[in-house]
């Protein structure tokens, strides 16, 4: 073989792995960006994440974004917006493994965030773990620190696609020409806000997250357990009488409930001159939510959820909230 037809079988051969090259790429309309994640896939699933947490689907945007995360798992804004939705949908256990991807992927976050990792192991029971931390958290408070926000993204940047402006009677343009799609504005989210560890345990003082607890049901106060050792740390047994069971393994009838006069919040001590007498008991005969955190009794008698705020009178107001938040968690 002379040197000219060498040369010439490896011209050949270039021109065969350049086509072969070519037909293995992944086609793409022309004029079709890739959005700011690199990927139309990603850049898709993100945008409909953040559509479904706007329309309250948690469900759906939790799918949404563990997709993208699968296919992006570095992006940290993906794991902000799988954190901001299950916090409303009350799934902990993903909480957690968003924060913890945050801190792999960024240990600097660790500070800041630190409210809400306690927050996070209070609402999955670890209590002996969450005190030291949000006691920590409570310390660094005051300190200077990066302000996050965890908060569901909004939606990223539609990939474009060219399309050919359509002529018609009244209508005026030319062809060839092209125009980009109209991304449609978006809900704004607004922003979770940075809680102290004070705040987190006071943002636990409500009805959405009340209605975890194991046990929630109505009941009519019948008394409570004579004794002189009652103080304000020391609270009284008081017996109620279960009504209907809204949440929960069916119990007993009788229900002994450890009375507790503060909320764990505020007042953890006793207001100066506070003596117990039958006054700081409720009305016999009246009747209650009684929220139980854990089904199971302690010393004989159940704890309620954060203390005295797990005892809501069953006013036809709280009634319709209570059973308001069950019916849409059915539905979720």
């Amino acid at each position: 073989m002379t040197m000219r037809e060498y040369n010439w079988l490896q011209f050949v051969y270039l021109l065969l792995c350049l086509f072969f090259f070519l037909l293995v790429q992944p086609p793409q309309a022309v004029g079709e960006d890739v959005g700011p994640t690199g990927s139309i896939t990603i850049t898709r699933h993100a945008n409909e994440a953040a559509k479904a947490f706007a329309a309250h689907d948690y469900g759906k945007a939790k799918e949404e974004y563990r997709k993208a995360i699968g296919l992006s798992p570095d992006r940290l804004e993906f794991y902000y917006g799988l954190y901001d939705v299950c916090v409303h949908s009350g799934e902990w256990d993903q909480v957690a493994y968003a924060l913890q991807r945050i801190f792999e992927i960024d240990p600097t976050k660790k500070q800041p965030l630190r409210a809400q990792y306690g927050e996070v192991l209070y609402h999955l029971g670890h209590y002996d773990e969450a005190i030291p931390v949000l006691k920590q958290a409570l310390k660094e408070a005051d300190l200077p620190q990066p302000k996050i926000s965890l908060v569901v993204p909004a939606p990223l940047p539609e990939p474009e696609k060219n399309t050919r402006a359509a002529t018609g009677p009244g209508q005026t343009g030319n062809v060839g020409s092209t125009v980009s799609a109209a991304i449609p504005d978006q809900p704004i989210i607004p922003p979770r806000t940075i809680m102290s560890a004070k705040e987190v345990n006071t943002f636990g003082l409500s009805f959405e997250n009340a209605a975890h607890s194991e046990c929630i049901v109505i009941a009519e106060y019948l008394g409570y357990d004579k004794n002189a050792d009652v103080y304000y740390t020391h609270p009284p047994i008081a017996n109620y009488s279960i009504t209907k069971i809204l949440k929960g393994p069916p119990l007993n009838r009788n229900l002994p409930v450890r009375y507790e006069f503060s909320d764990r919040v505020n007042d953890v001590q006793a207001p100066p001159g506070w003596k117990f007498g039958p006054d700081k008991m409720p009305k016999k005969g009246s009747s209650w939510i009684i929220f139980i955190k854990n089904a199971l009794p302690r010393d004989g008698a159940f704890d309620t959820y954060q203390g005295s705020y797990g005892r809501q009178p069953a006013t036809e107001e709280n009634l319709n909230k209570i059973y308001s938040l069950m019916e849409n968690s059915a539905n979720r």
